[in-house]
């Protein structure tokens, strides 16, 4: 360790938590100005340990928000590079891994809502076309199909998952700023459910402290450094290392920069290269920007175009694409037929324009300045940008390889750059028939943003305004309610439904007073006389009753519900299966099971008749369905009736075959079935969390940590069970999260202790579960409460010591809006 960068003291923490064992489930952040040496401090770090960790290097900056890398690809693609250093798998290896992809039909056919996917610019992935295909093949001669909503991310995270299970980890996030919530979610349950240590690198001036720390570490022991800039003696001693001739002008700008350490960084980087192109950092940027005018100057038009149609493309780019597209491209662009791809791009790298790697290219951005400001050249490049867009929309149809998320990027970004609205909303209609609905939100809504700011000049806002509501439906569909809110609110003027569907995502995003009161004033100007005004209005009354529901109102929207359930007017609409499948939401009283039951098996027939006749929208129908069988599923869950519920989530799988629907909570009903019928196998485990993994609803997360909490109690698996009984006891204690949520769970809790022979901290326990009353399953809570009392029911739920918990999504649904009209 010696005197490195002058981090003894942190150096020596560090090599603590890693002596002693505490390392494991680890969260460390490191915060400082950029350029100060949180980096060059967490590799020493890892190199300390690296005889017992494998390190793992992902910057969320470079490769990750703003180049469009998911994350669960960011982490495949690390983990593959150092597979065979560290003696595990490959990702390809694995997804060829029969073990696997039995254990992935078993989890229920497909693991659910990817969460990283952008389309912003990014480079083409290469996902390896062979291995797909066998493990399509592998599926087949099971004697079933891959089902559509087979997703690479969703492999990439149990990969990921696999890997760390048995192969202890740093996992190191550069620029942690950049990570969004889902994300740091997805590393907390890998390194909750691993043996890896995570670092989350900050690029700020703020000190460390709690209040600074993202919401979903504030509960966590998290071991935080302040790194302050080097100190001067250090400080020479680095610049006196590099050559004399270009060591002072790299001092004075980390002077001017206020100890910036990646002009050294970058320095002796390029000094280790094999072209002495060390040269260029002694000049000032001024100097270094005429270079690069001359180097343009001097290149003939081929190669000056072959840099037009690299900045005109988004990201960086495969060499074997890049060659693809020049050799689809008329004589008119300007190549000639013999141009060699290679060693063209290696010829422009040495001159600095272009940084490549083996297998990506991209343009220099002081290049790219240098095309911008040609105006012969930007003519050019729009014309490029006119062929890159056909050389996608074209590429289904040639033997080379790209994935529809990549290509569907391109195609937003040449689209947005075009101004071609047509293209953007047909693009957009693609990426939701393919599927392509796994990816992040919060991206997809920045790069949203950043279109309509593209297009701000344009006079077609209404075309502006349909590919921004188009993207709203996608995610209310998708459940990813304050993304479709925000994409919302960008537009000016909204159609009527939309204006409705306001109302639905203030009522789904804590903002339920502003949704009834919203929604009441539109029911309050119906016109009777207007088309579809019954259907506006029981849409209305539905997003009231789902505000109700969402704010604890449980007896308004329980008397709200069997007052609109009592109009017969409502009997014949498109959407009266909606409303009776609210009897789930709104009726919670036991003396009402019978009735919801009813409901439900009446809104079940129903929409079947629907179908069957081919009235409506055929996918928000299924939608609707789906949701139905997981409410009776909740509803039946809990009694005798376990083969009835098998069948509904049977049926439920079926049509999941085909499209993404509620995958996480489809694989959680499973495994919670199985613990009702006394079963405790591995792959219910493996189900619920796959389920914990992928399920960003933070309500459902808790449910599925209890269901776990459970299992593991079940199977004797203490040391799993004290890690999720130490997040429970966090949650329990929060007065915001839903009061039947934590009787559950403090109940669980209770039981838990019971087992462990703790009765002084389970009698704790049950003084503060049994005094709480939510108005829910007053029967059942009341026999608990009796303890030594004789179960009154049979159902599997009075039998067992502890209660696991079935998730049901609720949401109005597009049905009742498709039903207005025809502006969705």
């Amino acid at each position: 360790m010696g005197e490195f960068l002058n981090r003894r003291p942190h150096l020596e923490k560090l090599s603590e938590l890693f002596r002693t064992g505490a390392a494991q489930g680890a969260v460390v952040a490191v915060y400082g100005a950029p350029g100060v040496g949180k980096s060059a401090l967490i590799k020493e770090a890892a190199k300390a340990a690296a005889s017992h960790y494998c390190y793992v290097y992902c910057d969320r900056q470079t490769e990750g928000v703003l180049s469009g890398q998911p994350l669960p690809e960011l982490l495949q693609r690390r983990l593959s590079a150092l597979s065979v250093e560290n003696g595990f798998m490959s990702f390809d290896v694995f997804r060829n891994d029969k073990r696997w992809i039995k254990t992935f039909v078993r989890g229920g056919e497909a693991v659910g809502l990817v969460v990283a996917k952008t389309v912003l610019p990014s480079d083409s992935a290469d996902f390896v076309v062979e291995s797909y295909q066998q493990a399509r093949s592998a599926w087949e001669k099971r004697g079933r199909n891959v089902p559509k909503s087979f997703d690479l991310d969703d492999q990439r995270l149990l990969y990921a998952l696999t890997v760390f299970e048995k192969n202890p980890a740093i996992i190191h996030i550069d620029h942690a700023q950049y990570i969004e919530p889902h994300e740091l979610e997805i590393l907390l349950h890998l390194v909750d459910a691993t043996k890896a240590v995570l670092f989350l690198e900050y690029a700020t001036n703020e000190p460390f402290s709690k209040v600074t720390l993202a919401p979903q570490l504030i509960d966590r022991p998290v071991l935080g450094f302040k790194i302050e800039k080097l100190a001067e003696q250090y400080t020479d001693r680095l610049f006196a290392s590099l050559p004399e001739r270009f060591a002072s002008v790299l001092r004075e700008q980390f002077e001017q920069t206020g100890g910036d350490l990646r002009l050294f960084d970058q320095a002796v980087a390029i000094q280790s290269r094999r072209n002495n192109i060390v040269e260029i950092f002694d000049i000032t940027d001024d100097s270094l920007t005429r270079t690069i005018e001359l180097s343009m100057a001097r290149l003939d038009n081929e190669k000056k175009h072959l840099v037009v149609a690299l900045s005109s493309h988004a990201g960086p780019i495969e060499r074997d694409l890049l060659q693809e597209f020049i050799d689809s491209l008329p004589a008119i662009a300007g190549f000639s037929k013999s141009l060699d791809v290679n060693e063209a791009i290696d010829q422009l790298d040495g001159s600095l324009l272009v940084v490549a790697t083996a297998n990506d290219v991209m343009s220099h951005v002081r290049a790219i300045k240098e095309v911008d400001r040609d105006p012969q050249l930007a003519k050019i490049k729009l014309m490029f940008r006119k062929y890159w867009k056909i050389f996608y929309q074209d590429l289904p149809n040639r033997q080379v390889f790209v994935s529809d998320e990549a290509r569907c990027r391109q195609l937003l970004h040449q689209c947005a750059e075009l101004e071609d609205f047509v293209g953007i909303a047909r693009t957009l209609q693609e990426v939701g028939k393919r599927g392509i609905s796994r990816r992040n939100p919060r991206a997809i809504v920045v790069y949203l943003q950043e279109i309509i700011s593209k297009l701000k000049f344009s006079n077609d806002r209404l075309a502006m305004s349909r590919v921004t509501l188009s993207q709203c439906l996608f995610f209310y569909q998708t459940g990813w309610f304050d993304d479709a809110l925000t994409c919302l609110l960008m537009v000016d003027e909204l159609p009527r439904t939309y204006e409705y569907m306001l109302s639905e995502l203030y009522a789904s995003t804590d903002q339920q007073s502003k949704a009834i009161r919203l929604a009441q004033n539109h029911i309050d100007q119906l016109d009777p006389d207007e088309a579809h005004a019954l259907d506006s209005e029981l849409c209305l009354r539905l997003i009231i009753m789902h505000a109700l529901r969402n704010s604890d109102r449980l007896q308004e929207a329980r008397a709200y519900y069997l007052e609109a359930i009592s109009r017969k007017k409502y009997a014949s609409l498109k959407a009266f299966p909606t409303l009776l499948r609210y009897a789930d939401f709104c009726l919670y009283k036991d003396e009402d099971q019978p009735l919801c039951i009813q409901y439900l098996r009446q809104a079940e027939r129903l929409i079947k008749e629907s179908q069957s006749h081919g009235n409506g929208h055929k996918q928000a129908f299924q939608v609707e369905y789906v949701s139905i069988c997981l409410s009776l599923v909740q509803q039946l869950g809990y009694t005798e009736a376990l083969e009835e519920v098998e069948g509904y989530l049977q049926e439920v799988d079926e049509i999941a075959q085909d499209s993404w629907i509620q995958q996480a909570t489809l694989m959680a009903n499973w495994a919670v079935l199985a613990m009702y019928r006394g079963i405790f196998s591995i792959e219910d485990r493996d189900r619920l969390r796959q389920a914990l993994l992928l399920s960003y609803d933070p309500l459902d997360r808790i449910l599925i940590q209890i269901n776990l909490l459970v299992w593991y109690a079940m199977a004797g698996q203490f040391d799993e069970v004290r890690r999720i009984a130490n997040s429970l006891h966090n949650v329990t204690s929060n007065p915001m999260i839903d009061t039947e949520i934590r009787r559950i769970g403090l109940y669980n809790l209770e039981q838990l202790e019971r087992v462990l022979g703790n009765d002084a901290k389970a009698d704790e326990l049950y003084t503060r579960w049994s005094a709480m009353e939510s108005g829910i399953d007053v029967a059942y809570w009341c026999f608990r409460r009796s303890r030594n009392v004789l179960p009154p029911s049979s159902s599997p739920r009075y039998q067992m010591q502890f209660h696991p918990v079935y998730l049901a999504h609720w949401h109005t649904g597009t049905v009742p809006f498709e039903a207005i009209g025809n502006e969705l």
